[in-house]
């Protein structure tokens, strides 16, 4: 995300009703061909059979995550130097966990509705399930706290009405639109236009080591740039990106292959912008089962000490144990605030922005007692 610098229902309480997560039923399989026995009833992918073409279906899965993930390895060699580069093992585990998200997206696999094992021992801090009909101003701002719009995206500004954050039936609704608003822009001394309109919200309170859960439902529409991320109030980096997705200009976040619902990437940015150390290190491609944009889908870290783990629909997909990030996150003073928002992508000449909205069922917070 760009350069920035928590819920109303009893603590502990189980969502119900529309923040319930939907259950996804596997397609059957109509191939008539003999089922290959891969995996028994202890494997954490769900599956124990698969018919030789999906087996083909894996096989090209797997060598399109090596190649993607050669790609990331050299791009970034290229502009970043060494800042990027992975240890073996994780490397590898890392290409392991993007192969079985495509498994899971193949097979639509149903969402993991258990946390991680040691998670069960935490304590919840925070949380906002958006009852009601208006934001916890207790618990959250609108907009930056730094500023109406950024200085290097001046398409799109925060709005501050309801016509930009809404709550409404139990969601947390952060809209995009066209929306022309004048602002002074300090930066060049001129008064400006800025056509569209975004919603954020920011947490009040900053929080570190823990379980972060976010769960909602993607918007539809193109070139959208919806988040969920944290980051300190008054300093960049540090930031942890749980999710970025891009919709695209076919609006069903799909890559340059033209695969669907794909381009969700968790990132992470740490480093110093004065001394040049800035740095960033994710994912670019993970896909997730069905559409997104039409279910509830949970989205979460597990920030501590020794890891960083990333988890889409109660799967892992992407962690981190290097010994540079983690040095800089563990730092005293670093600590961030929950930011969710729906946006744009950056400015494309001539292209039309779609209306959207981003609804978000609740928003947690767990720690060690």
């Amino acid at each position: 995300m760009y350069l920035t610098a928590s819920t109303n229902s009893a603590e502990g309480a189980t969502s119900t009703g529309e923040n319930e997560l939907a259950v996804i039923v596997p397609a059957k399989n109509k191939n008539p061909m003999k089922p290959i026995t891969l995996f028994d009833d202890t494997d954490p992918l769900g599956l124990d059979s698969m018919s030789l073409k999906n087996l083909i279906i894996l096989v090209f899965c797997f060598v399109f995550c090596i190649y993607k993930y050669y790609i990331f390895l050299k791009y970034h060699s290229i502009y970043l130097g060494d800042k990027l580069t992975l240890m073996k093992n994780e490397k590898l585990y890392n290409i392991w966990l993007q192969f079985k998200s495509f498994i899971r997206f193949v097979f639509k696999i149903k969402p993991n509705l258990n946390k991680p094992k040691d998670v069960n021992f935490y304590r919840l801090v925070f949380s906002d399930f958006f009852i009601g009909n208006k934001l916890d101003e207790n618990k959250w701002s609108i907009g930056q706290p730094w500023g109406d719009f950024h200085p290097d995206n001046l398409y799109q500004y925060y709005g501050k009405s309801e016509d930009f954050v809404e709550i409404e039936n139990g969601s947390l609704n952060l809209y995009t639109r066209y929306s022309p608003k004048k602002f002074y822009d300090f930066k060049n001394n001129i008064n400006i236009i800025i056509p569209y309109g975004i919603g954020l919200v920011i947490s009040k309170k900053s929080f570190k080591y823990g379980y972060y859960e976010v769960n909602g439902i993607l918007p539809t529409g193109k070139l959208l740039w919806p988040a969920i991320w944290l980051t300190a109030e008054k300093t960049w980096p540090p930031e942890i990106d749980i999710l970025e997705a891009y919709s695209g200009k076919r609006s069903d976040y799909s890559n340059q292959f033209g695969i669907p619902f794909v381009k969700f990437e968790p990132n992470i940015h740490y480093g110093f912008v004065e001394d040049k150390t800035k740095s960033s290190y994710g994912a670019k491609v993970y896909p997730l089962p069905l559409n997104p944009s039409q279910r509830p889908v949970t989205y979460a870290v597990h920030w501590t000490e020794k890891f960083i783990k990333f988890y889409y629909d109660g799967y892992l997909i992407f962690q981190t144990e290097k010994k540079e990030i983690l040095d800089y996150f563990n730092r005293e003073d670093v600590k961030m605030n929950i930011i969710i928002n729906n946006a744009y992508h950056p400015k494309i000449d001539g292209a039309k922005y779609d209306p959207s909205v981003f609804k978000i069922n609740y928003v947690k917070f767990f720690a060690k007692n």
